[in-house]
């Protein structure tokens, strides 16, 4: 097809339909000028056509000049594909009343001019073309049968059998690719429309996922309030009976020396101590509630997993789980740390109630080459080969009804994986489990974490 970027300013912004016309319509009025330079070279062959062959050349050129001119404006645009058909709707009327009548009228016009007015117009101009070639050739039969006066020039005819031939050829071609182009036009809409179908999806569901991040861990914050609450207890309750016991004592303190030496080497540390563990608590409580920036940070993978065995002390404590701490200093992790912190939390957690009372969790951490690796191994029962197929399933679990939403272990996979790692799980009926987290230190970059925290 005509490149037209650089002669019609609104072409390369125009949809397909339009480029296609604003081609069409170029190349219909560049056929008018070969019409005038075929009865040009008429005029070599029979001088008597000169003033034909001067009035073709001129109407050739002015259509060409009136067609780029209307296709240049975009808002005169509609009246070219019009003008155009007319145009060769008259042309062929002519052109079969000099040249015989109906005995040397083409067959290919009816067919071709119809064609053109569809593509050009639309469907509605097209039937209304045909209607009026068909009406043409039968008033050119009945012209001839009623015997009526229909000129025979040599000269138009010489000219218009090899217009017709060259014509129909050129308006084949043309009609063929602009089949062509449109069919791969459609192909084009459909895979654009599928396109946007798949984006509108893949947003659809990377807001779910981020919805279910943020709804396992608010269940993990509702696991964890009754044990946090009696965390943050315990160290209240001494805090506020060292401080009563110093307001009572304060007075004596001024002169008892050895109720001084008390207060400052055993009351005042523990009460600092307890107010240090409630801050420790709160703060983690407030990290862990508050998700992630929207993009990568830098984060130390250790404090993350200390951070998530305090949030799971409870847990720990509630079932008796002993734990056996080993982390190797790692380097910067680039990623999003809560996120990460969620998934070392659920799997300690769900190490806690596999362990059962005075089980042991082991959890360990180590580097090699461009990864860093954490364990969480229990000593509990252990999973069989059905279970470990369905293990990262969406709502399988395998806790009694109403202690677990079976989301955990899916919405982690979906996080390490997001973070371009892997959770490897190794176990057996009776040997416990080891959960095996491996993460690059530099993820794969992406415009938009798959599960960033609003």
């Amino acid at each position: 097809m005509l490149r037209l970027e650089r002669w019609i300013p609104w072409h390369a912004e125009a949809s397909l339909d339009e480029r296609f016309r604003a081609e069409m319509v170029i190349g219909g009025a560049a056929f008018f000028v070969v019409l005038g330079a075929v009865f040009a070279v008429e005029t070599f062959v029979d001088p008597n056509a000169s003033a034909l062959t001067t009035a073709f050349c001129i109407v050739g050129s002015l259509t060409f000049a009136v067609h780029f001119a209307l296709v240049r404006r975009r808002s005169w645009f509609q009246a070219a594909p019009l003008l155009l058909t007319a145009q060769l709707v008259l042309l062929i009327s002519i052109s079969s009343v000099l040249t015989g009548g109906y005995r040397n009228y083409s067959t290919a016009w009816p067919i071709l001019v119809p064609l053109i007015a569809t593509y050009l117009v639309g469907v509605q101009s097209g039937a209304i073309c045909a209607a009026l070639m068909f009406l043409e050739g039968l008033g050119l039969w009945w012209l001839e049968d009623s015997g009526r006066f229909i000129p025979h020039n040599t000269a138009v005819m010489s000219a218009t059998t090899a217009l017709a031939s060259a014509g129909g050829m050129f308006f084949t071609i043309v009609g063929i690719g602009v089949l062509y182009e449109r069919a791969h036009a459609a192909r084009l809409r459909v895979l654009s429309t599928t396109l946007e179908q798949l984006r509108a999806t893949h947003l659809e569901l990377t807001e779910a996922q981020k919805k279910l991040v943020v709804s396992e861990r608010l269940s993990s914050l509702g696991l964890l309030a009754a044990g946090v609450a009696h965390e943050i207890n315990n160290p209240m309750a001494y805090i506020t009976s060292n401080v009563a016991s110093l307001s009572r004592d304060l007075e004596t303190m001024l002169t008892d020396a050895s109720l001084r030496q008390e207060y400052v080497e055993d009351v005042l540390p523990s009460t600092l101590d307890g107010i240090r563990r409630v801050n420790a608590i709160v703060s983690d409580l407030r990290r862990f509630a508050r998700g992630d920036p929207d993009s990568y940070v830098e984060y130390d993978l250790n404090e993350e997993i200390a951070a998530a065995l305090r949030m799971s002390h409870c847990e720990l404590e509630r079932h008796h789980a002993r734990t056996d701490l080993d982390l190797a200093p790692l380097p910067k992790v680039l990623g999003l740390p809560r996120q990460i912190m969620q998934v070392v939390m659920n799997l300690v957690i769900n190490a806690a109630h596999a362990c059962g009372s005075g089980g042991l969790v082991r959890i360990s951490s180590w580097a090699q080459g461009e990864e860093v690796m954490v364990k969480v191994q229990d000593s509990g029962i252990g999973m069989s080969p059905e279970t470990l197929s369905k293990l990262f399933q969406p709502f399988f679990t395998t806790k009694p009804v109403g202690q677990g939403t079976g989301l955990g272990l899916s919405v982690a996979h979906g996080i390490v994986a997001a973070h371009g790692g892997r959770i490897e799980v190794a176990s057996s009926p009776g040997t416990g489990s080891a959960f095996t987290l491996f993460l690059p230190l530099s993820p794969p970059l992406r415009a938009e974490p798959a599960a960033a925290q609003a």
